[in-house]
């Protein structure tokens, strides 16, 4: 998605909790093994105490406030998460619009897996597009990965599950001054790799009702002895590929000579 003129960026936030879990306390538990924790690459990871709605509210709270708003002044707001929020059949968007105070916001969830931050921003940019009214957007995303529904060192390959939220505003900027622009966002999708986070499992009457524990290890190995590792490695790249060249093929970056400093892709299994 491309834009006429770029959107700004304000008050991006990342919020994570103070207390740590350590890699070699896990070892110690018998919940990692040594190996393991060496290919992680995390010697701690930050643990909440707090609901991930809580989380997303201190972080929106910090963007309004660097950016020297308030909730009264944003008219979307968009949270996105992976994990369980706290409350079965509840939107955690209301609950952070009025803990906020953003009382004339329109709060929608964005349950989107890894690229959920990314999937957010891109439909508040196209919401902002079709109804420039609304002013100013606030993302959110937020999530816990505690037990016992999921184990944060071993619930998956090669990834360590930290708690913490982040938060952004998106607007025009004429609305407000701009410290980042906002030029284009793109997202490709493989719907072929859902199966990486089903496996072989069934259909499930509520949560956690077919596993105890979320268990990616396992729905990741039933999808590879079945399609193989070769498939994913090329919807993956080619995802990778088309979405980049999408981006850059923005009016405003296309032909200037301006060179990439930095990329940041949001992926899941699906995208």
């Amino acid at each position: 998605m491309h834009f006429p003129r770029p959107f700004a960026i304000s008050g991006p936030t990342l919020w994570l909790p103070e207390r740590r879990e350590s890699a070699s306390q896990a070892v110690r538990q018998g919940r990692l093994d040594s190996e393991t924790a060496g290919e992680l690459g995390h010697d701690a990871l930050p643990v909440a105490d707090q609901a991930p709605p809580e989380l997303a509210v201190a972080a929106g709270r910090r963007a309004l406030e660097a950016a020297g708003l308030d909730g009264r002044s944003v008219g979307l707001l968009l949270h996105a998460w992976i994990h369980y929020q706290g409350h079965d059949l509840w939107s955690p968007a209301h609950y952070i619009a009025d803990r906020l105070e953003a009382d004339s916001a329109t709060p929608v969830g964005v349950q989107q897996v890894c690229n959920g931050g990314a999937a957010a921003v891109e439909l508040a940019a196209a919401r902002l597009l079709a109804e420039p009214e609304l002013g100013i957007a606030l993302v959110t995303t937020a999530d816990r990965f505690a037990d016992p529904g999921f184990d944060r060192w071993s619930g998956d390959y090669g990834i360590g599950y930290g708690d913490g939220a982040t938060a952004l505003l998106l607007h025009d900027t004429d609305r407000h001054p701009a410290g980042l622009l906002l030029h284009s966002i793109a997202t490709v999708a493989a719907p072929q790799l859902e199966r990486m986070h089903r496996g072989d499992d069934p259909f499930g009457p509520a949560p956690r009702s077919v596993s105890e524990r979320v268990d990616i290890r396992r729905t990741k190995k039933a999808y590879l002895r079945a399609e193989g590792m070769e498939r994913f490695g090329k919807a993956s790249a080619e995802a990778l590929r088309q979405v980049v060249t999408s981006c850059l093929s923005a009016p405003a970056l296309a032909g200037t000579g301006a060179r990439l400093r930095c990329w940041s892709p949001g992926r899941s299994a699906h995208e």
